[in-house]
């Protein structure tokens, strides 16, 4: 095993061969690792671990566990084509999981070469690395609760004039009303860290100040709509996204509570709701949340897909 900053651990070697070339386009180098010694030394050397967790099962759990408790891990991505709630409560209680890779019928490496890009080169932000290239992306700047019905409203026409599904374009305009309203009333903190306005109601208006304002965007290729939401506060921990939807996929008793300020079960309706969930953190300075839907056929197509989920921290390794 060669040095290398991205580790493979994979179980097909045909698929292996693949995805070898694909990552090797990011410039990194890939090693594999085919029994324990390698994969040892590979986790002290790498950058990002990429791990088919369908046919490594095992090995992956531990190699999650063994991350999950080190203090400043590389970036994790699983690659799965499971969505049993089972195994979606089991992933997102490894704190080292960064990247969950759906797995559909039809694989699509260009998930897993943006994401090891984003990494390994610490660009993390940005809509338009998800689209075709030359998509023109609608933009604005949101200054109060208020102020997100009129791009919600240019949103609605946008998927109207571009023939989206009746059903998908209402799902859309319901996750990108969710994410403004996420970032208005719980992004928002004072000079302490305290939210400034989480604890209203959300039918109270806010005026945010100018150092508050949020940017909304939202683009279509074809295949994906990508809708984007960033504040300035940076606040979002990955720590607390795996947490919230771990507890809501667990229900019952252990269903996340809605005391003030808590935004589970709305980061769980957005994940619910998209086919690409992406939170791009640089802390104390801004958070992105970007979501993906394939609205390229029907309701049905869309909803029956697996689902990714992407924690990117400005820097590399998780804290």
């Amino acid at each position: 095993m060669s040095n290398g900053n991205i580790l493979l651990v994979w179980g097909d070697n045909r698929d292996r061969r693949a995805l070898y070339k694909a990552l090797a386009t990011t410039g990194a180098g890939v090693s594999f690792a085919n029994d324990p010694s390698q994969l040892r030394a590979g986790l002290e050397q790498c950058r990002l671990v990429v791990m088919d967790y369908d046919a490594v099962r095992d090995t992956a759990r531990e190699v999650l566990q063994h991350l999950s408790l080190q203090p400043s891990p590389p970036p994790v991505l699983v690659v799965t084509s499971s969505n049993h709630k089972a195994d979606l409560i089991e992933l997102f209680g490894h704190a080292a999981l960064t990247n969950l890779v759906a797995k559909n019928a039809d694989f699509n490496l260009n998930e897993l070469i943006i994401t090891a890009q984003k990494v390994i080169r610490n660009d993390i932000f940005g809509l338009d690395k998800y689209l075709s290239w030359g998509v023109q992306a609608y933009q604005y700047n949101i200054t109060s609760s208020a102020g997100r019905f009129g791009p919600m409203k240019d949103l609605e026409s946008y998927l109207h004039a571009i023939g989206a599904n009746r059903r998908l374009a209402a799902l859309a305009h319901s996750v990108a009303d969710e994410l403004l309203m996420n970032a208005i009333y719980n992004a928002p903190a004072d000079p302490q860290g305290n939210p400034k306005y989480a604890s209203r109601s959300r039918t109270e208006q806010v005026e945010l100040l100018p150092d508050e304002t949020v940017s909304f965007s939202f683009a279509c290729d074809g295949q994906y709509l990508g809708l984007c939401v960033a504040d300035r506060f940076g606040r979002l921990e990955t720590d607390t996204v795996r947490n919230y939807l771990r507890k809501c996929f667990l229900q019952g008793e252990n269903q996340i509570d809605t005391k003030d300020g808590g935004a589970g079960l709305g980061l769980y309706y957005i994940f619910q709701s998209l086919n690409h969930f992406i939170i791009n953190v640089a802390r104390g300075k801004r958070t992105e949340l970007i979501g993906l839907m394939d609205i390229s056929g029907s309701f049905k197509d869309f909803a029956q897909r697996t689902k990714s989920l992407h924690l990117f921290i400005a820097g590399g390794r998780q804290q």
